[in-house]
Order: C-alpha cells, then sequence, then structure tokens
C-alpha cells in the first residue's frame, strides 16, 4: 500500500499562469455567498469550457489544454436549429444563486407548474463557442440519463436570445462544502453522506458515466439533508468521450484528482470517481483539504477503509461504489472487538468478561459477578457460556451464531437499499 508514503505529498501545482480560471459555480453552485478568498479548489478545464474572462486567481486549468486549442477565440454562433424560447414568458427570474467567469445560475419560479427552478447559463464568449456549448448540452444530456435521488435532476434544456440554458432541480440546502467550512461533520452522518453518493455515483457508473470531478463543491444539500452530485460537465462515457478530451489532457480539480486523472483525463474510469469520494470523505471528517492526506487525522475505524479507496493504483482501490458503499457501511456498523474471546477458547468455567477461573457449576463469576450462562440459538435453554454444543438439543453454538450475523447483515443491506429509495416505511 502507498498511501502513507505518496499520499502525505502535495500536489505539485501548475504554474500559476494556468490558473487564472473560475468555473460555474464550482464552490457554490446555487450560493455565491462566499468571497472568492474563501472558495477552495476550483475545477480544472472551465475556461474553454464556458471561454468565459475570468478575473482573479483560482485553482484551475483550461480547457484550452482539452481542445488544444485557443480557450479565448470565437468561432461563431452554434447553431443546431434549436428553438429559440423567451425564458420570461414561462419562468419569473427571482435573483442569481451563484456567479462565476463562465456563466450563472439563476432563481426562478416554474409559472406552469408553481415550483422552484434553478437555471444555469453560460455567458461572455462562451455563448458563441462550439466546444463550450457541446460540453453543456453533455452535461444536460448526462444528467437527464440518471433520474435518481442523489443527482441534481435536469428539467429541459434550451436556447434563449442569450446563449443555451438548463433547468433543474432547486436545491436550497448550500453545499457540501459550505457544510464542510463549518466544522468536521460528525462520523457516522459524514459515512451516510458518503454511502449515499455511492449510490448516486454507482447509477452514473452504471449508465457508462464517469463524472471526473467530485469534490464538496459539487455535492448539493437538501433541506432535508439529502446530498446531490452535481455539474456533470467534465463528465465522459467510458466507452468515448465524444472526442472532447484530448491524450494528455488534464481535467478536474487537483485536491480531489487521483493519480492517473494528474496524468491524463482520459485514463480514469470508475475507481478513479471512487478516489475523489474518498478524498471528500477525508475533507468531512477532518475539516482539512485532502491537497496534504494524515492518516492521524482520520477516525481509526475508518483507516483501512479510507486507505484502500486512495491507493495510488487503480487496481488496489474499490473496483465499484457498491463495494465501497458496503465497506464504509461495515466500518460503522461492525465494532472493534477489544481482544473479543470466542467460545471455543474459553476453559470450563471461565469467564468471559474478566477470565476467572470458576467452578463448573456457578451460574454467576466469583470475581466480577457477570453471567456464565447464555441461551442456546436453538432451542432458547440455558447452557454454560464456554460450551460449544447444547447440551439440550446438540446444536453448534459458534456456527448458529455466525448464521444468524449473516442474516442480520443481509436484512440490514436491504434495509439500507429501500431507504436510498426513499421505501422509509418497507425499510423500517
Amino acid at each position: 500500500m502507498k498511501k502513507a508514503e505518496n499520499l502525505s505529498k502535495p500536489a505539485q501545482n501548475p504554474p500559476a499562469d494556468e490558473f487564472d480560471t473560475r468555473g460555474l459555480g464550482d464552490q457554490n453552485t446555487f450560493d455565491d455567498s462566499l468571497k472568492p478568498k474563501d472558495r477552495g479548489p476550483q475545477s480544472l478545464g472551465d475556461e474553454a469550457t464556458y471561454a468565459g474572462d475570468v478575473g482573479g486567481d483560482s485553482n484551475s486549468l483550461g480547457d484550452e489544454v482539452t481542445f488544444g486549442g485557443d480557450s479565448g477565440s470565437d468561432d461563431g454562433l452554434y447553431d443546431d436549429g434549436m428553438e429559440v424560447v423567451d425564458l420570461e414568458s414561462r419562468y419569473t427570474i427571482e435573483g442569481t444563486l451563484g456567479k462565476g467567469g463562465m456563466g450563472e445560475v439563476m432563481l426562478a419560479t416554474d409559472k406552469r407548474l408553481d415550483r422552484k427552478v434553478a437555471i444555469k447559463r453560460i455567458l461572455g464568449k462562451a455563448v458563441r463557442s462550439t466546444k463550450a456549448y457541446q460540453r453543456f448540452l453533455n452535461g444536460a444530456k448526462t444528467i437527464a440519463a440518471l433520474n435518481h435521488p442523489n443527482i441534481v435532476q435536469v428539467y429541459d434544456f434550451g436556447k434563449s436570445k442569450d446563449g443555451p440554458f438548463m433547468i433543474l432541480e432547486c436545491v436550497t440546502g448550500g453545499s457540501l462544502l459550505d457544510k464542510c467550512q463549518h466544522g468536521v461533520i460528525p462520523l457516522e452522518e459524514a459515512i451516510n453522506i458518503a454511502c449515499q453518493l455511492c449510490d448516486g455515483i454507482g447509477k452514473a457508473h452504471t449508465g457508462g458515466i464517469v463524472h471526473r470531478d467530485i469534490k464538496p463543491a459539487n455535492v448539493l444539500m437538501s433541506e432535508d439533508g439529502v446530498p446531490k452530485l452535481n455539474d456533470f460537465d467534465l463528465a465522459k462515457a467510458e466507452t468515448a468521450d465524444m472526442g472532447m478530451t484530448q491524450e494528455g489532457a488534464v481535467l478536474g480539480t487537483l485536491d480531489f484528482m487521483p493519480p492517473e486523472q494528474r496524468q491524463d483525463a482520459s485514463l480514469v474510469d470508475q475507481r478513479s470517481d471512487l478516489w475523489s469520494l474518498a478524498a471528500t470523505l477525508y475533507q468531512m471528517v477532518t475539516g482539512k483539504s485532502p491537497k496534504i492526506i494524515k492518516f492521524k487525522d482520520v477516525p481509526e475505524s475508518l483507516h483501512d477503509v479510507l486507505g484502500k479507496a486512495l491507493e495510488d493504483e487503480k487496481d488496489d482501490r474499490y473496483q465499484s461504489a457498491r463495494e465501497f458503499r458496503d465497506a464504509l457501511r461495515d466500518s460503522v456498523t461492525t465494532p472493534v472487538q477489544p481482544a473479543a474471546v470466542s467460545i471455543a477458547e474459553l476453559g470450563a468455567g471461565e469467564c468471559p468478561e474478566c477470565h476467572t477461573k470458576n467452578e463448573s457449576s456457578r451460574k454467576f463469576c466469583n470475581g466480577c459477578g457477570s453471567s456464565l450462562r447464555v441461551l442456546c440459538i436453538e432451542c432458547n435453554q440455558g447452557i454454560p457460556v464456554w460450551e460449544k454444543f447444547c447440551a439440550e438439543c446438540g446444536a453448534n453454538q459458534p456456527d448458529l451464531i455466525a448464521s444468524r450475523l449473516e442474516s442480520l447483515k443481509q436484512q440490514r443491506d436491504q434495509a439500507e437499499k429501500l431507504r436510498s429509495e426513499y421505501s422509509y416505511e418497507t425499510a423500517l
């Protein structure tokens, strides 16, 4: 395992002149309350994506790397024959939720359905960029194909006089980054969030989609605390990338980027997303950026799971979102047993609590008063705690215990699956 050696080193950042970009709502897609100096790492690859002008510094690389072209070029308004619609005839614009150099997200009310929505659109030079339009449309199509409660839903896509727009589910609980900036998230809550994101990511992976930019800023939180993965603009199909990423291109966000993605964005697969999710979980439970990962700051129960998820080599990590999710659940539900003594290791009369040697006829320990009797798993008759086989029915106690625990685990997994599908009554 290479985590101890490699993950303690700071990321090697590209030259400063490559960081003069800011993506649309990277840190707070639906909340622009943070000042630039308070924002976390920005996405790589947003400049040519939306081809806008940017002021200030941000931790980004432009898509000029992706396309090998001039991000500032004006290649003419992309014309796909789509009808130009009047946004304000259908939606009442109520304000700006977030704005970057490349675009903005607005809060609006759908007049027909009387519900809040978010309208995302690109601005500036990006409006006249074929490449920006294609990536924007790709993001909309990707989300539309992934109907899942842990993924922000897209309701519509169109073109107004100001350029292309996307109508999205309005998520009003802020971003996961906002939540992280309030301090360390309690372990069980953090794992619950990560497990739900595993479900959403797993849905994307099942559809052959790799996100490539998973980080706290790209996770929005509902008022009920449900995490929703957002911003699929950098996503790619595992079977193809629609010709949008050249070999050697670097896309994503440095602090949350797995080793292979730093080398070449075309090398990523679903295991790359899991590395980024693990880095996101690291920030949740430590309150620190994963730029330098120190396992001494991680709760002990998470060491093994997080260590495996953050391995340098993809083959050494969890191979699916479900596998990662199950390991996270087990880290919470399987308590660490400090030198637990099995039935087979107890001698006759030995107390399992204090290991005092008692007369085999005693029912309670002479040393600590603990009971020396248990109920048989099969016939429910009292038997000495050190007996492997029940004297009444002959049942093998260790085998029965193992079988019962496996049955309970399956019930728990089924309940969790139902919960993730919002079938709360059946889950209970």
